[in-house]
């Protein structure tokens, strides 16, 4: 089974401390952090990043206080800052910052300046459904540049690994990367992958999986006969690559959709996939389920069909190593209870409400 890789991008916010300088241009006047959000708003919607911020004190604070007020009201200022971005659906950068504090009047003020390293747009995820769905569109269309950024603040990190997971009619070579807080997440194209050829294998493999379910598919037929047609298609025209399987060649095509519809030849995740791919053709609800068969990393589908939830282990009803019209029916749309004697996997992973959100790839 392959591997999905993670990348962790590290974003270190950073303070400069008290400057002797203030700014030159104030973009606004504030006496508390919501006043400063109303500031950060302006700041967005201009594309002037760069806040400028007259900060200003009281008749009643000496200036010494006034400067710890200031130095502890810097971080803040800049979560104030991140927060307002992602409200608005931008990400932020470290922040850097700039402040001086000087009378005027006998009241004590400060300049402070706080200049974004980096401003990216980004997709608000509000909930793990929206999350999923937005994950699985960016997946489907090889979208690895647009980035995702929690609207609460949640970790939805773990949504994107199980559409990675459950969608691998749609990884091809898809890593996941994500910045420190987890709160902004991405798909990347791990090394050694080509964004162009990736595109060309989906949609040689998309159009493959139209071709199979137009000539296996009949009029008439239950969702549990389309999905057994789907199924004996795949293993009478894809025989499992053990090569691939022992040499753990992670860029090999046999652990994708195209290696099974196109190839002829594929692993556990390849078959998953290629069932995937060609039941949404049909109609039909599935996802793929990764876990342990016998022992050894496995894949294979979980779906719903006339009204029931089964699972689907193409693999283990193809013969190894042999080609040809041998199909057996023992995995076939069995239950939970007779996969698992000898399947084993984290339940709350795969659950049905995954095949729910996915559902929108066959409205």
């Amino acid at each position: 089974m392959k591997k999905i890789i993670c990348i962790l991008v590290l974003a270190f916010a950073f303070m400069a401390g008290m400057q002797t300088t203030a700014s030159a241009d104030v973009t606004g006047t504030a006496e508390s952090i919501s006043d400063a959000k109303t500031i950060f708003k302006k700041c967005l919607s201009s594309g002037d990043y760069v806040a400028e911020i007259r900060w200003t004190g009281t008749m009643a604070v000496d200036i010494d206080g006034f400067n710890e007020e200031v130095r502890n009201l810097m971080d803040d200022l800049a979560e104030a800052y991140k927060k307002t971005a992602t409200s608005k659906g931008y990400v932020l950068g470290a922040i850097g910052i700039e402040s001086s504090t000087s009378l005027s009047g006998g009241v004590p003020y400060a300049s402070i300046k706080l200049t974004p390293r980096s401003v990216e747009k980004a997709i608000i995820i509000k909930s793990e459904k929206d999350a999923y769905k937005k994950a699985l569109k960016a997946l489907k269309k090889q979208d690895y540049e647009t980035k995702f950024v929690s609207a609460d603040d949640a970790d939805y990190t773990y949504v994107f690994m199980l559409v990675l997971e459950q969608h691998p009619e749609y990884a091809y070579g898809a890593g996941l990367s994500y910045y420190t807080s987890k709160t902004t997440v991405w798909f990347s194209l791990n090394s050694g992958y080509d964004k162009s050829t990736v595109k060309k294998l989906a949609k040689k493999a998309n159009k493959k999986a139209e071709e199979i379910v137009k000539a296996v598919v009949k009029p008439g037929m239950t969702e549990t006969e389309k999905a057994n047609a789907i199924h004996n298609h795949i293993i009478n025209n894809c025989e499992y690559d053990v090569d691939t399987y022992y040499s753990k060649d992670q860029y090999s095509n046999s652990y994708t959709a195209y290696g099974a519809l196109c190839e002829g030849k594929a692993v556990c995740q390849g078959y998953a996939a290629a069932f995937n791919l060609c039941a949404q053709k049909a109609g039909l609800n599935s996802i793929a389920v990764y876990g342990t068969g016998k022992g050894g990393s496995h894949a294979w589908n979980y779906v719903y069909l006339d009204g029931k939830y089964s699972y689907i282990d193409a693999t283990w009803d193809d013969p190894v190593g042999y080609k040809g019209s041998s199909v057996l029916q023992t995995y076939f749309c069995i239950s939970k209870e007779k996969l698992l004697k000898d399947h084993s996997f984290n339940a709350t992973d795969f659950t049905s409400r995954y095949i729910k959100y996915s559902k929108f790839l066959i409205a």
